[in-house]
């Protein structure tokens, strides 16, 4: 893990302290740019060049998609109209549904 980095994009900026921006952010790049006062432009170049930046990225976006998946399907198990509605067109188009109209109002 870099500390500060001198001729690096935003090289003033500790390699940890970005990385708690962009779990901050739930691995949205312009949130956690905005967090550090810098461009997100700037955020994408330190990535680019920095590839534990780029891989931490792609674990907090996993992690983040499997948090949100998880209260999707505790809503569509609850009964949820919309989450049932999405869940099924989204993951049962096997089934039929998601592409005409099939999916049931709850």
């Amino acid at each position: 893990m870099k500390a500060y980095a001198p001729g690096l994009p935003a090289g003033h900026i500790d390699s940890r302290r970005i990385e708690e921006a962009v779990r901050a952010a739930g691995g949205v790049m312009a949130h956690a740019a905005k967090m550090l006062g810098i461009a997100r432009s700037t955020l994408y170049a330190r990535r680019a060049v920095e590839p534990a930046l780029r891989e931490f990225r792609e674990e907090v976006r996993d992690e983040t998609i499997e948090i949100v998946e998880s209260k999707l399907v505790r809503a569509a198990l609850a009964g949820e109209p919309w989450a049932v509605r999405f869940y099924l067109s989204t993951q049962a188009r096997h089934r039929g549904y998601g592409s005409g109209g099939a999916v049931p109002d709850a």
